[in-house]
């Protein structure tokens, strides 16, 4: 909880909505796209700008993996910041991928980690888009009680949703932390 306070978080969410966002895609989907995902996404590399972010992120996920997972990582290089508008949604998907050049990586290495971090309020500026992750049956998934600032982090091989916002507007930040291959 708490790894950006409102006054960051505002700060952060004026940054990146100063340049377009673009659907976000599904990779090996894309005939099915807004019945997927349906999301606006813009994916930001470290600059001189943003680097006090990615220095925040860099302390808490290392803490995170050394506590929880020993997952041997190399990095990210960026960071996607996604809205959900009405209705937005993206169903049932894992992020784990193994070199596939998304055009956001240098390296296209195996996403380990993934970490999501709510940037506004649920209940307040958005209604629905709840955030769910399974790891057994998707019937008995975990609905996670997410807060304004908070970062979640999880294997990215776990299956994981956003259900579709009734109202308002949803945003988050995500990144992949990448490394060499499960053994």
């Amino acid at each position: 909880n708490g790894i950006f306070d409102s006054v960051e978080l505002e700060s952060i969410m004026e940054y990146c909505e100063r340049e377009e966002l673009e659907q976000g895609k599904v990779v090996g989907g894309e005939e099915y796209g807004k019945d997927i995902r349906d999301s606006k996404v813009r994916f930001f590399n470290r600059t001189s700008d943003i680097a006090w972010i990615f220095e925040r992120f860099n302390q808490i996920i290392n803490e995170i993996n050394d506590t929880h997972y020993g997952f041997e990582l190399d990095g990210y290089d960026s960071f996607q910041y996604t809205v959900y508008d009405e209705s937005g949604k993206f169903d049932w998907h894992t992020d784990l991928l193994y070199g596939t050049d998304l055009g956001n990586t240098q390296n296209a290495g195996t996403r380990k980690l993934t970490c999501v971090t709510m940037m506004n309020t649920p209940g307040v500026d958005f209604t629905g888009g709840e955030f769910q992750v399974s790891t057994g049956r998707e019937s008995e998934a975990e609905t996670i009680d997410f807060h304004q600032g908070m970062l979640l982090a999880f294997p990215s091989f776990l299956p994981h949703r956003v259900l579709p916002v009734l109202s308002g507007v949803r945003k988050s930040l995500v990144i992949w932390v990448e490394g060499p291959k499960f053994r």
